[in-house]
């Protein structure tokens, strides 16, 4: 699996090109394009419980899988609104992200609500996203993101 990001910060696009038979999962709505050796498929990653938590946290309800078929193909995957895209290797890591910040994944990710506390509801809502596992996870916000190292 080989990705790209052009055209950031501003209006971003990820080009992932997958060998036959690797898979990407892709937030509903954020495929651009793709090969015709790229072959979609929706559903409910992690049960019933899980589409519903994933969608108290601002997320969609399905999920879509694109897997390259009969040789390698290309992907173009963008956010619903103008903005960057970053790539976290996670490896049996955890993170907690902003709703709306997920775009897609690589690997064994899984995505599920996480509590925001009483205080996020007058905010954005009271359930944020809980991202863990190991894989690559492209990240989304709305303008440019800038990574600060946190200690502690």
């Amino acid at each position: 699996m080989k990705y790209n990001i052009v055209c950031e910060p501003s209006y971003s696009l990820a080009e992932i090109t997958l060998d036959s038979g690797e898979s990407v999962i892709v937030e509903p709505g954020a495929m651009a394009w793709m090969d015709t050796t790229i072959k979609p498929k929706t559903e409910m990653k992690g049960g019933f419980f899980a589409g519903i938590t994933r969608k108290f946290a601002g997320e969609s309800f399905f999920l879509n899988t694109y897997t390259a078929e009969g040789g390698s193909g290309t992907i173009g995957v963008a956010p619903g609104y103008s903005g960057d895209i970053i790539v976290k290797e996670l490896n049996d890591e955890t993170l907690y992200m902003e709703r709306g910040a997920y775009l897609c994944h690589v690997g064994n990710i899984e995505t599920s609500a996480t509590w925001e506390g009483f205080t996020g509801a007058f905010a954005y809502g009271m359930l944020g996203l809980r991202v863990s596992g190991t894989g690559l996870l492209f990240i989304v916000s709305y303008g440019d993101i800038q990574e600060v190292e946190v200690d502690g």
